[in-house]
């Protein structure tokens, strides 16, 4: 990933976030272009930096993207996390319609559940790389004269998908299809701004991005469900 500091006021590239003094005292840098401190979020709680997340702010998601160094493997944790949810959310509806029509076997409903959930699971991934796979082609395509274009849209795109953990409600309550759908439409405006901020496009470009590769996935996933029509699950 890009290891560019940035100013999380004006975008600016700046060398250190810190400056260190003679006798080791360190102060947050100013921003030579702005004059402001170049990233707050450094000395905040991380309960301060979520709500602003959730709130959609360009600071925020600026200092996540590009001021908070993640490793390679912390990053796969947060995907194989939003794959599991994304894989409870399919299988948790598939359970609600194939309880009743298997519910007179006990070991029949927990052997197809558990089945399913592989399954699910599976589904997710393709989801994923199908979604990642469209979302960097056509940012890399927008960005041509930009640099680390991919790794910053699939950076952007991990750590902007957080939206898919609200289905872990779901444990405890049985939430309607309203709730799915705001989770989901969550994690795509989300999505949309994390690419706007990393790959330094504009909103508006970033969001017919998101739009369109969402919808050629939930056309595909569509398509899938209709040929495969649980004869594999």
């Amino acid at each position: 990933m890009s290891e560019n500091l940035v100013c999380i006021e004006c975008f600016k590239s700046i060398d250190s976030i810190f400056k260190v003094y003679s006798d080791g005292f360190k102060d947050l840098s100013e921003c030579p272009r702005c004059h402001k401190v170049v990233d707050l979020y450094v000395e905040c709680e991380p309960s301060v930096i979520i709500i602003d997340l959730m709130l959609f702010k360009e600071k925020a998601y600026r200092h996540i993207l590009f001021n908070h160094k993640f490793k390679y493997i912390v990053l796969c944790k947060f995907l194989v996390a939003f794959l599991l949810c994304d894989a409870y959310l399919f299988w948790f509806n598939k359970k609600n319609r194939q309880y009743e029509s298997i519910k007179s076997n006990d070991h029949l409903l927990f052997y197809e559940l558990e089945w399913n959930f592989y399954f699910m699971l599976f589904r997710a991934l393709i989801n994923f790389l199908i979604y990642s796979s469209l979302i960097v082609s056509l940012s890399v395509f927008s960005q041509i004269s930009s640099k680390n274009v991919a790794n910053q849209a699939i950076k952007s795109l991990i750590l902007s998908s957080f939206g898919k953990l609200f289905v872990l409600p779901l444990v405890i309550w049985n939430p309607n299809e309203v709730y799915f759908n705001l989770a989901f439409f969550f994690t795509l405006i989300s999505n949309s701004q994390a690419l706007s901020v990393a790959t330094e496009m504009s909103r508006n470009k970033s969001k017919w991005i998101v739009a369109l590769c969402s919808s050629v996935v939930y056309i595909f996933d569509f398509i899938l469900q209709l040929i495969i029509k649980d004869n594999f699950v």
